[in-house]
């Protein structure tokens, strides 16, 4: 398998496990939707800072976007993040909904 094919695997699962499109990807990776997609898509190769730019919202280093055998559950950690921001983010309310639910499993009393 050739590292472009690699590269635009491994960007296609992570997407997609995140449930992130490739103009989201583009708003927290500061690389054009159109570069993503041309990279996805194997027109064309991406450099070493657009690889470290791409990588970083996943939360992992540049090279390992070219593993062969990345790892599927990569982007758990980003899920969590994301949960925790949003958590951080929300209103005293939500928090006090949030601290329900954990403490007694489930939604409603």
């Amino acid at each position: 398998m050739e590292m472009q094919e690699v590269l635009s695997d491994n960007l296609r699962m992570l997407l997609r496990q995140a449930g992130w499109s490739e103009s989201e990807l583009g708003r927290r990776s500061g690389v054009s939707p159109r570069t993503i997609n041309t990279i996805t898509n194997m027109k064309s190769n991406a450099s070493i800072g657009v690889l470290s730019r791409l990588s970083a919202p996943f939360g992992l280093q540049p090279w390992q976007l070219l593993l062969p055998e990345l790892p599927e559950d990569q982007s758990l950690q980003v899920r969590i993040e994301d949960l925790i921001k949003h958590y951080c983010d929300s209103t005293p309310e939500v928090h006090g909904f949030v601290d329900y639910v954990l403490r007694h499993g489930k939604l409603t009393p």
